[in-house]
């Protein structure tokens, strides 16, 4: 079965019947907090929450997306006093990422449907079997017997610690780098093993698509290393 052409269809069905129940999860955490960055909030901002500004522009919400706590947006302070961060944490701390490509799919939801987080977690779950489809055809193109790549890939469907990517709307980042960064490495063997400048330059689109999801994209660059190290 493992080696089965059909055994990809298997694996979507794997997929969807163990996280399909993630989609029911409610808003948690960093959920609330990107709402407010992309829908504005008047109350919030008359508190001095600057990023909560309902008249910012398209690109400053998706900037401010990740912005969990930065002096310059006056949240700072109001964190230290609720207890959300240490009282002793210094005052030009900052921890904001920019993740625009992901930003922008959050932006979508809370502009299409904003108050049925139902559809939300079904787009993550989307984007999960997507990444198990280039998973499995990644571990197809590296060589591996369609045993193995099989074998692989249910090990990666059924690991309960994934179950947090599609039942946590702020995780999607991590779904969409990781997405991008197979398709890369993909495209980058394929480059390798044909050595046609096409699938070279969609390795680098994919590249810098999995790095504008999430900083995390930068391990794309230890596969490829290794890849070239080792096997080219």
């Amino acid at each position: 079965m493992l080696a089965s052409p059909r055994f990809l269809f298997i694996m979507i069905t794997v997929t969807v019947v163990t996280h399909i129940g993630a989609i029911f999860a409610p808003f948690g955490t960093d959920d609330y907090m990107q709402r407010v960055a992309l829908v504005g909030n008047e109350s919030l901002y008359e508190k001095g929450f600057a990023i909560a500004n309902p008249d910012l522009s398209f690109w400053e919400r998706i900037a401010n997306t990740f912005n969990f706590f930065d002096a310059e947006q006056n949240n700072l302070q109001g964190l230290k006093d609720f207890g959300s961060i240490p009282w002793w944490t210094d005052d030009n701390a900052k921890v904001h990422f920019y993740r625009p490509l992901a930003a922008i799919t959050h932006w979508i939801d809370y502009n299409l449907w904003p108050d049925n987080q139902i559809l939300m977690h079904i787009e993550s779950l989307v984007l999960f079997v997507l990444l198990t489809v280039a998973l499995y055809r990644l571990y197809l193109f590296s060589g591996e017997l369609a045993t193995v790549a099989g074998l692989a890939t249910l090990f990666f469907c059924v690991d309960p610690s994934h179950i947090s990517l599609v039942g946590w709307l702020a995780a999607r980042n991590a779904v969409l780098s990781t997405l991008f960064g197979v398709l890369c490495i993909s495209y980058f063997i394929r480059w390798r093993t044909h050595f046609s400048p096409l699938h070279l330059i969609w390795s680098c689109i994919h590249l810098v698509l999995s790095l504008l999801s999430a900083e995390a994209g930068l391990a794309t660059f230890g596969y490829l290393f290794v890849y070239m190290l080792w096997v080219d």
